[in-house]
Parts: structure tokens; sequence; C-alpha cells
């Protein structure tokens, strides 16, 4: 931004205004800031001088096979989660780990005590660092103990709570140079803030196994649909019955297998199950997760190594068939039968288990609510288009609803804004 006439210091409109329009950040050579391109997931970028020009071209390194479903078994996933896992612990430096109550992150400390033959390795420290907020949708410390003692691991805990964040919120939005979806990612700030404190400079994380084997909600009815086609109108209803619950109502269920089947979209996030895969690990919910992750983690001299995204396994889960992704009631059916034997049965078998959220609305109308407010009189809204509109959806949330995600984006974008447009030197 400083580089005067060759960056204008101007904000891409059009992104903030898809930014604020969708339910996920589509990873795009456009950044958010006018002038500014992004150099996309492996490519390598050359830059010639010609005279007083300088020429950039880029070029991919790297392409992700097409889906072929075939056979993948629980002895590959292991073999090459435990491979994935002894590279990523060399280090000259200590080593821990993050710490959910999920499947993911138990899943590569598992791994680590298979490749450690219960040695304790030089430079791995039996840490595990979780993050819980005092509300049901966000603590998992139950889960995590479990976890914890059964394979050894010391935990160290963080309390997450709405002041908090709004202390730092400014300081996250800077780290980070745009706008995020929610405050959820100010609970992996805290993590790494906390594995920094514990003199911990390496940290392996469980990011990507969701994009791999299906861990997202949206999976099942796309699972579902599939197996409908390929087994018939009887083993979807089968299915259905498996996994009818509060997390998945039955007949809303069916009417989203129904659509998954038949409507063919071509936009937004593609009905077939594999496509709908390829899309959230190449353009939608992991490059942004990782963008998160590596200025959450950076900004404390922390590395995060991510054991799931070793390409070795990456391509072999291209193999997966719809079974191997959701069945019996549970997704991610396949990682979860390669832990059988590692990780506790309460937490294999988990239905409520969700995507980690911190009490969002709750702090919104609670410690955010007075910069929601503050934030609709940014200027950027007379700037966009459907600036008006958005400060009123805002401003609606914070009255009340199911949701506050549009007040958070409105309160995010601008304090964006202000720091790197208004305020900025």
């Amino acid at each position: 931004l400083r580089y005067g006439k060759y960056v204008p210091r101007e904000p891409d409109l059009e992104r903030l205004e898809l930014y604020l329009a969708e339910s996920w950040q589509r990873r795009s050579d456009d950044t958010f800031f006018r002038g500014i391109r992004e150099l996309p997931p492996a490519h390598w970028l050359r830059a010639r001088l010609d005279g007083d020009r300088v020429r950039l071209d880029s070029e991919r390194y790297w392409q992700l096979p097409p889906a072929e479903p075939g056979e993948i078994t629980v002895e590959q996933v292991r073999e090459l989660l435990d491979d994935s896992v002894r590279l990523r612990l060399r280090s000259d430096v200590p080593i821990g780990t993050s710490l959910s109550g999920g499947v993911d992150s138990p899943s590569v400390v598992a791994s680590v005590r298979a490749v450690q033959h219960g040695k304790t390795g030089a430079n791995f420290r039996y840490v595990g660092v979780h993050a819980y907020a005092e509300a049901p949708e966000a603590d998992e410390r139950s889960y995590v103990g479990e976890v914890a003692e059964l394979l050894g691991l010391e935990t160290a805990l963080v309390e997450l709570d709405g002041e908090r964040c709004r202390a730092e919120l400014d300081e996250l939005v800077y780290r980070q140079d745009e706008p995020f979806l929610g405050p959820s990612i100010f609970a992996q700030r805290r993590v790494f803030e906390r594995a920094s404190d514990l003199g911990l400079k390496v940290m392996l994380d469980g990011q990507g196994a969701d994009e791999l084997f299906g861990g997202y909600d949206w999976v099942v009815p796309k699972v579902l649909a599939a197996e409908w086609t390929a087994r018939g109108f009887g083993a979807m209803w089968r299915g259905a019955r498996a996994f009818a619950g509060p997390r998945f109502p039955f007949w809303t269920l069916l009417r989203q297998v129904v659509m998954s089947r038949y409507r063919n979209r071509q936009d937004g996030l593609p009905d077939d199950l594999f496509d709908a895969l390829r899309a959230a690990l190449l353009d939608l919910s992991l490059p942004t997760l990782l963008r998160y992750a590596d200025r959450n983690s950076m900004s404390f001299g922390v590395e995060a190594r991510l054991p799931f995204l070793d390409h070795r396994l990456v391509e072999a889960t291209t193999r997966l068939a719809a079974a191997d992704i959701a069945r019996d009631g549970f997704p991610k059916a396949l990682l979860r039968d390669a832990m059988q034997d590692r990780l506790p049965e309460r937490v294999l078998h988990r239905r409520d288990k969700t995507a980690f959220a911190v009490p969002e609305t709750e702090w919104l109308r609670g410690p955010l609510a007075h910069d929601v407010l503050h934030a609709t009189e940014d200027r950027i809204w007379h700037e966009l288009p459907n600036g008006r509109a958005h400060v009123a959806r805002a401003k609606k949330e914070l009255a009340g609803g199911p949701s506050c995600r549009h007040a958070f984006k409105v309160l995010c974008a601008a304090r964006w804004h202000d720091r790197f447009f208004v305020h900025s030197s």
C-alpha cells in the first residue's frame, strides 16, 4: 500500500460485496485491495526484468487428480496419516498440538503415538491446547479430557469471552488483512497465543480432514443422493433413517437429498458429492481456513503443520466412494473406521459434533452490540451499491432472530475499512 501510484489505496468494492452477500469466501486471485492480486495455491511466480519494467508469469506445479471412486482401505489411511505425521515431527524446536473433542486433531495425536512407538520424542511435547467458551455449543472439555487421558496428553485450556474478542478485534483484522466470516477464528488466535506462551514453536493441527473425508453437514444429503443413484431408493431411505435426528431432521434431509439429485446446480456449492468436495478443498472452505490459520499462527511466531494435507493423502482420498464418506449415521466414515482402536468410543460416535463455534449471537448482542451499531456509520456503506441494505440487515439481526452472522460481517468490514483506508499512515 506504500507504493503510491502503482498500488491505489482503495478497497475492491466488488470483492467486498461478495463477502457480504455469500456465506463463504471463494478463493480468487483478486484481493480486497484494488490493484493487489494473490498468487494462487500450487503455483510459482517468475519475475523478469525487461528494461525498467518487471514482467510476471506464473505456472501451476501441482494438480489434484480427478475423483475416481475406487478403493482406499482403512490400512492405507492409517499408513499415509502416520507417515505424514512422522515427517512433520521433524523439528529442532518444541512441537505441540491443538486438541478438539472431535476426530480430526485427536487422530493426528493418535498417529504421533503410533509413530513414536511409546517413546517420548525429543521435541514433541504431549501438550494439547484447547479453546472453549462457557456455552453448550462451544464447550467440548469433557470430550477433550477423555481424548487426553487415553493418549497421555496434558491439556492447556484457553477460555474465550466476548469482551476479550472485542478488545482484540482490531488486531485480528489487521493480522488477517481482510474481513472474515465470523468470530470463531478469534478462538484459533488464542490457541496459537497460548502455544507461544508455552514455548511451542510448531503446532500440529487437524485442518483438512473435513474437506478430505466429508465432515460437513452438507455432505450427508449429497452422499445419500449418490447412494440413491448407485443402489436405489431403498438404500437412500435407510441411510436417511440412520442420520435422522436433531442435527438432520428427517423430512428436511429428504428434501435436501432430492435437490442434490435433481437440481444440478452449477454455481455455488455443486450438487454432485465429489464435485462439492473438490470445490470445498480447492476453492471454498479450505483455502479460507488455511489463510486464517497461517496468519493467526505466524502472528505469534508459531508454525502450523497439517498432516491431513500431505499431498499423498489428499490424492488418495480422490478414490473415496460415497459410503466411505458418510455411513450408518456418521460423516467421515472411513476416518472413523481407521481410528476405531485409537480413540475413545464416545468421541468416535458423537452425533452432536459440529464445526467449532463461539457463542457468536450472544457476543454480538452483548459486548459487541455497540460496536456493530458504530460500524453501521462507517463511510464504506455509502460507497457500496447495497450498503443501506447491509446496514439495515445488521440492525435487524441485533434486534432478534436466530443469527447475527451478517451483523458480524458489517462490523468486521467496517473495522477493516477503518484500519487500512481511514486511519492508515
